[in-house]
């Protein structure tokens, strides 16, 4: 069985210099016309696709990189037998650079594949490929030689195959969907007696020595692959595809090209599995083989990190790690067991109680699936570690006490230490007023709630409501006592907490912090002066999501006030992009900038992919809040359902201190901001 699915990875070649002195060549073949089996449509247009693609100067493949084998393209020799043969024959001996930099060959497939009897194979049979005409296959076997010869020359191939045979089962039934497969009508009776295993399939990557080959497969060798025609409808109507085709180029447009950009072979292989689940699919499984650590279409090699280990020495246990491998003091630590490489289901966690720069002792936690901690002893010695929640730090916020009155100032700033004291408090008490935090300034008719950053000082009259209209401020009653006044005060400053642990939380979460982010927000100014990126009273700006994933997703969004208050805007769903290129967008509101809003204001989105799982609508109103100096806010009854539910509400106005991780929903966040100028 055969599938070689490269035009995708062709969005994802981005060359190195190095690699730009290597000789690079790509020979795609896309069998669509058959002369007596079923024509297949997704083809010819994914050999377009990818040739389009690496024909532009992002690529970097000249004409003479290129050799094509397309009855869709008139422009191209048709693949019938002896033309992809000669093309191999061609490729395989070709004089290939000369300098010592290493070569890369593309090679992909498309069209029918199949089996038929062998007499010389372990399971019966041969897995070919069947070109256009029909003459004479393409053998896994000859495919094997041509690549063992491509290795002995150090040339590096990645080969992708999208093409199958199905030695168990037969799928169908979808109007959208035709199979990529063929089979000799004398194995039907032997197919359940000897189901096929990926070991069966005739050829495999050379042996002897390190292998160049790195090969992408769309099913497994019993599997059948598909072409479907509902994925793609950019043109206004059903663009057929490879299943596998399509996906692979979805997950590497997701990509992000940069300088320090790397993307692997392994990587390609997770982000097309998870592609698969968005739709739903439990077959056919795409697989991939040889050197997945391998650069995409480059040469270098990007092992995974040595992972983290827990380490016995006598009555002690530490993990080999330490500052060096990030690990910080109250770190959640996921142990894994040794035979676990690929870190998929803990056997519980630990928290780091001190750390040096190499080794971190621990003690063990209850955390996420055990609700009882799993005593340390039990682990097996040399268990891998994977960080899942760090502390962010000491994020209790500052206050100061500055009061004219020194002696009423000891007493007052005595009745707030001893409420900082709480370990349920959100503010501590310092001594000098630094650049962050709030200082409460305090004289015998006024006490006034400012943040540091305002130049204010104590003297005969504390600044009035128009000297402060545009700096968030708290003016509170002379006559409160200091119980009350530190309850007032405690009240406003967790206001303040929560807004800026709910920004943490859209940074933990946000564009930088997650490999995929599909969910986003948008903003344009629609009325205005539209040359200006200045936002003044009088202003429209237009608010839009959009969604450039696979997935529905589930999103809300809160608005953050420049006072500190966050009110619910939307709570909805939102459907997955149309096709790679036009993603699915929802306007939300237009909303008019009046004179009160000044400041910075902003948006924060939160989107959750749902991956085919029973949609649930986020409710997050149990975060709203009013602003600085309103009255005591009046909750609306919540109750959190999701893991994430309970962090945003905990991270909020929970007491504990905030932590990234702690949830399995993947929840992506990001931000927009506008400060009002006048």
């Amino acid at each position: 069985m055969f599938r070689f699915v490269l035009f995708p990875l062709i969005a994802w070649i981005v060359l190195s210099q190095h690699q730009a002195l290597a000789a690079r060549h790509a020979l795609l073949i896309g069998c669509s016309d058959y002369k007596t089996h079923s024509d297949l449509h997704g083809c010819g247009v994914d050999v377009a696709l990818l040739k389009e693609r690496l024909a532009t100067p992002r690529f970097g493949f000249g004409p003479d990189d290129l050799t094509v084998l397309s009855d869709a393209d008139t422009t191209t020799k048709p693949p019938t037998y002896s033309n992809i043969h000669a093309a191999f024959e061609t490729v395989v001996a070709a004089n290939w650079a000369a300098d010592e930099a290493p070569d890369m060959l593309l090679i992909y497939m498309s069209g029918h594949g199949g089996q038929r009897r062998s007499e010389t194979e372990k399971d019966g049979t041969d897995e070919f490929f069947m070109p256009i005409d029909e003459t004479e296959v393409i053998l896994d076997d000859q495919i094997g030689a041509w690549l063992g010869v491509l290795n002995q020359k150090g040339i590096h191939t990645w080969i992708v195959f999208d093409s199958c045979f199905s030695g168990t089962m037969t799928r169908g039934g979808d109007p959208n969907e035709s199979v990529r497969g063929l089979a000799s009508p004398e194995l039907d009776a032997t197919r359940l007696a000897a189901p096929k295993s990926n070991d069966d399939v005739g050829w495999e990557l050379p042996k002897g020595g390190a292998s160049n080959c790195v090969a992408f497969y769309a099913c497994q060798a019993y599997e059948k692959a598909i072409e479907d025609k509902s994925l793609d409808n950019s043109l206004g109507k059903p663009v057929p595809h490879g299943l596998f085709t399509f996906c692979l180029l979805q997950c590497l447009d997701q990509q992000t090209v940069g300088d320090d950009a790397i993307l692997t072979y392994e990587d390609l292989r997770r982000g097309i599995i998870e592609r698969y689940r968005a739709l739903g699919r439990t077959w056919p499984t795409p697989f991939c083989e040889g050197d997945l650590d391998q650069e995409v279409l480059g040469f270098e090699k990007w092992p995974r990190a040595n992972p983290m280990y827990l380490q016995f020495d006598g009555d002690t246990t530490s993990i080999v790690g330490g500052q060096m491998a990030g690990l910080t003091i109250n770190a959640i630590v996921a142990i894994f067991a040794p035979q676990d490489s690929k870190q998929t289901t803990p056997i519980g966690y630990v928290q780091v109680v001190s750390v040096t720069a190499t080794t971190a002792e621990i003690e063990s936690v209850a955390y996420g699936e055990f609700p009882q901690a799993v005593p340390v002893s039990v682990f097996p010695n040399n268990s891998t570690c994977q960080v899942v929640s760090q502390e962010l730090g000491e994020l209790r916020i500052a206050l100061t006490i500055s009061c004219v009155d020194v002696d009423a100032g000891q007493s007052l700033e005595m009745t707030f230490r001893d409420k900082a004291a709480d370990p349920l408090s959100i503010f501590r008490v310092v001594e000098s007023k630094g650049s962050q935090g709030w200082t409460l300034m305090v004289s015998e008719t006024d006490r006034l709630l400012v943040p540091n950053q305002v130049p204010l000082t104590l003297g005969d009259g504390f600044p009035s409501a128009t000297q402060l209209q545009r700096t968030p401020h708290v003016r509170y009653q002379a006559s409160l006592a200091n119980s009350e006044l530190v309850d007032a005060v405690e009240r406003d400053l967790r206001r303040v907490y929560n807004c800026e642990n709910l920004q943490r939380l859209a940074v933990a979460y946000g564009p930088n912090a997650t490999a995929a982010h599909d969910i986003k927000l948008k903003m344009s100014k629609v009325r205005g002066d539209l040359a200006s990126k200045e936002v003044k009273a009088g202003d429209v700006l237009r608010i839009e999501v959009v969604n450039e994933g696979a997935y529905d997703a589930a999103f809300a969004v809160f608005f953050v006030s420049s006072r500190f208050q966050i009110a619910s805007q939307a709570s909805d769903f939102i459907k997955p992009a149309q096709s790679l290129f036009r993603p699915t967008t929802i306007a939300l509101f237009e909303m008019t900038i009046n004179e009160k809003m000044w400041g910075q204001n902003g948006l924060i989105l939160v989107g959750i992919p749902q991956e085919g799982k029973v949609k649930h609508q986020l409710n997050y109103v149990g975060i709203e809040q009013k602003r600085l100096g309103d009255a005591a806010d009046k909750k609306r009854g919540f109750v959190a359902k999701t893991p994430f539910e309970k962090q945003l509400y905990n991270a909020t106005f929970g007491n504990q201190k905030f932590r990234t991780g702690g949830t399995s929903e993947q929840p992506q966040m990001s931000m927009v901001s506008w400060v009002v100028s006048e």
